[in-house]
């Protein structure tokens, strides 16, 4: 069974989860308040017209969501992220690739010093306008030494997205997850892997400008 066939069948709800990369912990702190899609709007999509399915399509709504936030490493509605890495960046200067965007603030930086000290680091700066947005020390400044051997030993915690409801959502994310949400309202049960695979193809070219130019976590 493919991927979209299983989140139709279980309803799966991802925003309280952590999701962990290579190289660095990636944990969802605060999940985002409201929905991408309004119920509404989905409702209205597939011509529903009775409340008695509400919570099932918000499901639904929820695990397109997160489909379309994971491919495309957008967190839709604004959220905070918190991201850890192992060591300090390489040469003390190179920036840090956040793995959730647009970025919209950070919130701090904190380390444990090579003395085993919780620490916190101010003298940063942050880009928002890069592709991916990335994290440095300012001009002048280093990163500060992390404690050998621990896990996680800095981590940057920050919020990510376009805005705080709905409306500030593009287009072509609200389409993607629409489609996915017909999909799951179409086939409840298991189902073959080609209609599936059809959806997810055209989802991906729905937002074909939001995928492939992933610079995440490099240190």
């Amino acid at each position: 069974m493919s991927f979209l066939a299983n989140q139709a069948r279980r309803g799966v709800r991802w925003y309280d989860s952590s999701v962990v990369q290579p190289g660095a912990g990636l944990t969802l702190v605060t999940p985002a308040a409201g929905l991408a899609v309004t119920l509404a709007d989905a409702k209205l999509q597939q011509r529903i017209d009775q409340s008695a399915e509400d919570s099932l399509i918000t499901d639904w709504i929820n695990a397109a969501t997160a489909w379309v936030e994971n491919i495309t490493d957008y967190s839709l509605l604004t959220q905070t992220w918190k991201q850890s890495v192992d060591r300090e960046p390489a040469g003390g200067t190179r920036p840090i690739y956040l793995a959730r965007k647009p970025l919209i603030s950070v919130t701090s930086i904190d380390y444990t010093d090579t003395e085993g000290n919780p620490q916190t680091f101010t003298d940063f700066q942050a880009d928002d306008q890069s592709e991916t947005p990335r994290v440095a020390p300012d001009v002048g400044e280093v990163w500060p030494s992390v404690q050998v051997g621990k896990l996680g030993g800095l981590s940057i915690t920050y919020q990510a997205g376009f805005g705080p409801d709905e409306t500030t959502v593009p287009i072509d994310f609200k389409n993607a997850i629409l489609l996915l949400v017909g999909h799951f309202y179409r086939n409840r049960e298991a189902v073959t892997s080609g209609p599936s695979n059809q959806v997810e193809m055209t989802a991906r070219a729905i937002l074909a400008q939001r995928i492939g130019r992933d610079e995440r976590v490099r240190t």
